[in-house]
């Protein structure tokens, strides 16, 4: 975080396995990071089975209480 900090990168790309639940250990290491303002979530799916709806509006709801400006949640196929 702390090399990042003086880089002048703009936005984080975040893989997460889509059939686990955001955890608070991912958003307090996020937190790190808050002189980015963008960060888009990428939740995996499993081979051969997209991410539901269901788990899209759990990073979703997630993706609200991260510190940036703007933060996009998209599906990750894995092929």
């Amino acid at each position: 975080a702390k090399k990042i900090a003086g880089s002048g990168i703009d936005q984080l790309l975040v893989v997460v396995k889509s059939w686990e639940p955001p955890l608070a250990d991912l958003a307090d290491f996020l937190a790190q990071f808050n002189h980015v303002s963008r960060c888009t979530v990428y939740p995996l799916a499993l081979p051969g089975r997209p991410v539901t709806e269901e788990k899209m509006e759990d990073w979703r709801n997630f993706s609200r209480t991260l510190p940036f400006s703007v933060v996009d949640v998209r599906a990750l196929e894995n092929v």
